[in-house]
């Protein structure tokens, strides 16, 4: 086969456009408790990534494998395609390994600009489809920080490591997990925190003299928010477009000004991916004040309209960190101007919704609005915008999705082509599980929140019974609030929820160590023998309240042990879980 014939197959294999016509999740947030309560959670593996994908690079892989051992040489622009099926896979490594070789191979001196965006944004996986549309995955931890680029004392150090572990070990699920760390719970933003890589990239741009493009850099930007470098986004900003973004590290001022004049033709005019680079590399390290600054600022020296996916990423940005972890670590971290409150997420929405933006909002960003509505115990104003997004939204998406059925059947009885009918019939089917999940979880939070101490209080007295009235599809199997006089539980066994809930397994996520030197203890064990569980997370998640209560105490003042040995249960099998609960604690 010719190598133009050969890179316009694998042309047709892009992620973009197998996602365009295969993939009816696109563009849809899979979380772990959408997986498990619906049925897209079959479309994504134990790590959150979309299984389409993971088959797709297996076979290209295996393709350019058998190409190359037939003697033949791979095109510069198979590699783009090679890449980003990397990237899609979420598979850092595969993407090392394709960029290895094509700098190995004899087109190293003509790598072009593209292949080089294609490069970052597939190895810090800065492109929305790179990242399965989960922004909160992609949050930079403050822990991660420590030693790359900042450095705590040991209490701070102690603090944070010891919250991440109570977050880590009651999951699960690995989802936002490194898939090569079978055996170790380890996040995806570990191995991204190094910025190394980026300045390395840009070292060898300036020397092989690169035409650079608006794109290049604002993936590098990405990448540099992913490390947690604001040096870098700083660098750029100030080396492409002349934007000064100044910061003061102490009091957290911070200054925007500049702005370089460019041509209508210029590669380097700044256009709305600037925008959507400077929402992502700032917001993912907690810096949402001054990315809302900056994005106004670059929009009105150029003229840009701030466009529908930049409001709904600020929002959702906004929204992650004024979670309680988000905020609880920077707390620790000694950052105060990181830490926002719920209603920092108020503000973001009235106003995007006002004049003269007038965005209007859709099920992801509602579903925002209502869980801050939710933390905030505000539950009326809650469940009012909850009726609207079933009177509006969820309606209209079944109303969707029953033309698609109803077009697919008659393609399929008609004998007629009907794989354009079945994409739409599963993308219908899939953003209706989506809402319809949305709706589930608004449910569960505000049964789960609502609280009182008087018996006529309007909470439970209006606002239980409405809602249980009104979502009785959306409930959970057992349904359970507190009152004044006690506990109220009883089963929905509705059918709606057991025609659209299926749920997904999803395996405990591992807390153990590393082994010294980096290979796995399951190494020495065949595919067919069992393999033992190394890590305590079955027991730690049952391990009664007064052993995590004397294990954190006992951590903060440690006295030296006796020597206790083993009992005699250790012979036949048997660990007491009396025992272990000494020698761990």
């Amino acid at each position: 086969m010719p190598d133009t014939t050969f890179s316009e197959l694998l042309r047709c294999l892009d992620p973009f456009v197998v996602s365009e016509a295969l993939d009816g999740t696109r563009g849809i947030e899979v979380t772990a408790n959408i997986a498990k309560t619906t049925h897209i959670g079959h479309a994504v593996s134990e790590f959150g990534i979309r299984k389409i994908y993971l088959k797709l690079l297996e076979g290209v892989s295996a393709i350019a494998e058998h190409r190359l051992a037939a003697g033949r040489t791979l095109q510069l622009c198979d590699y783009n395609i090679l890449i980003r099926c990397a990237g899609a896979a979420s598979d850092i490594q595969a993407a090392k390994r394709f960029w290895s070789h094509a700098k190995e191979g004899k087109y190293s001196p003509w790598r072009a600009s593209d292949l080089y965006t294609e490069y970052v944004k597939a190895r810090f996986l800065t492109d929305p489809l790179y990242s399965q549309n989960d922004l909160g995955r992609f949050r930079v931890r403050a822990r991660d920080l420590h030693r790359s680029q900042l450095k705590y004392d040991e209490e701070a150090l102690e603090r944070l490591d010891d919250l991440r572990v109570r977050i880590t070990r009651r999951r699960t699920h690995r989802f936002g997990q490194n898939p090569e760390s079978q055996d170790y719970a380890e996040h995806i933003m570990r191995i991204l925190r190094n910025a190394k890589p980026v300045w390395t990239m840009f070292q060898n741009v300036n020397e092989r003299a690169q035409a650079t493009s608006e794109e290049f850099f604002c993936a590098a930007m990405i990448a540099f928010g992913r490390t947690g470098s604001t040096e870098g986004i700083q660098y750029i900003l100030r080396a492409a477009w002349q934007i000064n973004l100044e910061i003061d590290p102490k009091t957290g001022e911070f200054d925007v000004g500049g702005g370089n004049i460019f041509p209508e033709d210029s590669l380097m005019r700044p256009t709305t991916r600037l925008l959507e680079a400077v929402t992502h590399s700032l917001c993912c390290q907690a810096e949402v004040s001054i990315a809302l600054h900056l994005v106004d600022f670059i929009s009105r020296r150029y003229g840009l309209e701030i466009p529908r996916h930049v409001w709904s990423d600020l929002l959702e940005w906004t929204y992650i960190t004024a979670t309680k972890p988000a905020s609880l670590e920077w707390a620790i971290a000694g950052s105060p101007r990181k830490i926002l409150k719920p209603d920092a997420v108020m503000t973001v929405w009235d106003t995007m919704l006002a004049e003269p933006y007038n965005f209007k909002p859709g099920i992801k960003e509602y579903n925002l609005q209502v869980k801050t509505l939710i933390e905030m115990n505000r539950f009326h104003e809650a469940v009012n915008l909850m009726r609207s997004v079933k009177a509006t939204i969820y309606e209209r998406l079944i109303q969707e999705q029953e033309e698609a059925l109803f077009g697919a059947t008659q393609a399929l009885w008609q004998g007629v082509d009907c794989e354009a009918a079945l994409a739409r019939y599963h993308r219908a089917h899939a953003k209706k599980a989506h809402a319809w999940s949305c709706l589930h979880s608004w449910c569960s939070k505000i049964l789960h929140r609502v609280r009182t101490k008087r018996h006529d209080d309007p909470k439970l007295v209006r606002i239980v019974p409405d809602l249980v009235r009104e979502f009785w599809a959306f409930l959970p199997p057992v349904v359970q609030y507190r009152t004044a006089a006690g506990v109220v539980r009883f089963r929905t066994d509705n059918a709606d929820l057991r025609s659209t809930s299926s749920p997904l397994h999803v395996d405990q996520a591992a807390i153990g160590f590393r082994p010294p030197n980096g290979t796995s203890p399951y190494g020495a064990y065949h595919s067919g023998e069992a393999r033992p569980d190394l890590s305590l997370q079955r027991w730690l998640q049952k391990m009664p309240r007064w052993v995590s209560h004397n294990r954190h105490r006992r951590k903060r003042f440690r006295r030296p042990l006796d020597l206790t040995y083993a009992p005699y249960t250790v012979a036949q099998a048997k660990i007491s879980l009396r025992w272990l609960a000494q020698q761990y604690t």
